[in-house]
C-alpha cells in the first residue's frame, strides 16, 4: 500500500485530555494520524475544541464530541480531516459513550 493510500488512526485513553494538551499535540505530531479517537476526554462542554486542536497544529478537521455532563470520567471525541467527507451518525449513539460517524474520501 503506498503511503498516500494508508490511514493511519490514533486511539488515545486520555483520562482527562485538557491536563495533557502538550503530550497529546507532541504524539500528533510524531505520528501524524489520518483521524484522532479520544476516549475517558473527560472533556466538559465549556471548553472549547479550539483549546485541544489550536491552529498552529495544521490540522482542518471535523471534530465531533461526546462528552460528560456530569460526575467524573468519560467523554470521547473524534477528529476526522476535511479532505474527508465525514458526518456524525448519532442515531447509532449510546450512552455507553460510543460515537459513530460515517467517511468517504473525495
Amino acid at each position: 500500500m503506498n503511503p498516500e493510500e494508508r490511514l493511519t488512526i490514533l486511539n488515545v485513553n486520555c483520562g482527562a485530555v485538557n491536563n495533557k494538551i502538550p503530550e497529546l499535540h507532541q504524539v500528533i505530531d510524531q505520528v501524524q494520524p489520518n483521524i484522532i479517537c479520544l476516549t475517558e476526554t473527560w472533556l466538559k462542554p465549556d471548553i472549547h475544541t479550539a483549546e485541544i486542536f489550536p491552529c498552529h497544529l495544521g490540522y482542518q478537521i471535523h471534530v465531533y464530541r461526546y462528552d460528560r455532563t456530569s460526575g467524573k470520567g468519560r467523554g470521547v471525541l473524534l477528529a476526522v480531516p476535511n479532505k474527508f467527507f465525514s458526518e456524525e451518525q448519532p442515531e447509532l449513539n449510546t450512552e455507553r459513550n460510543i460515537m459513530w460517524s460515517n467517511r468517504q474520501i473525495f
